[in-house]
């Protein structure tokens, strides 16, 4: 008979007065608050990449993720910064599959061919395409934007690049 089950971080022990059964890895679940910070971001993804980043409205992206506006402020303080986590949110969905991108036990052609796959992999995933086109829409707009959001989305990929070579 089972007589406890014990949470540790993010491992559920399920162990009887003499034995342990086995351990359980379990995501933790996620709060309210990153529930609503994920409604928010994917809400803006949406009418970003439908509307354009200067038509679309902090008002706009609270509706759509059914949270009020206050609630977007709470984890975002302007568009800008909305914007910028949405992308580096889009890049990490897509990049972290991978553990590690580079494996020392691996040769050298082997890793760059794994770094090429994901790279392309992104470039030619739609939503990718879409949020690259809203960067290039709002450019001239927004001239700041297009320098600042790719340097600061790419660099920690780039980084892990330079260092292995």
């Amino acid at each position: 008979m089972i007589s406890s089950v014990l949470l540790v971080g993010a491992v559920y022990c399920i162990k009887s007065k003499s034995k342990l059964y086995g351990v359980v890895f379990m995501k933790k679940e996620k709060s309210r608050s990153e529930l609503k910070r994920d409604a928010v971001l994917g809400a803006a993804k949406k009418l970003f990449l439908n509307q354009g980043f200067a038509s679309t409205s902090m008002d706009d992206i609270a509706r759509s993720a059914e949270v009020s506006k206050k609630t977007v402020y709470h984890h975002f303080t302007n568009k800008e910064e909305l914007f910028r986590t949405m992308l580096s949110v889009h890049w990490l969905e897509i990049f972290s599959e991978q553990p590690s991108i580079f494996n020392e036990s691996h040769s050298v052609r082997s890793n760059l061919r794994k770094f090429a796959t994901l790279f392309f992999k992104f470039l030619y995933n739609i939503n990718t395409i879409n949020l690259f086109r809203v960067l290039i829409a709002e450019s001239n707009q927004f001239p700041d934007l297009l320098g600042k959001i790719l340097i600061d989305n790419k660099a920690p990929f780039t980084r892990s690049l330079i260092a292995y070579l």
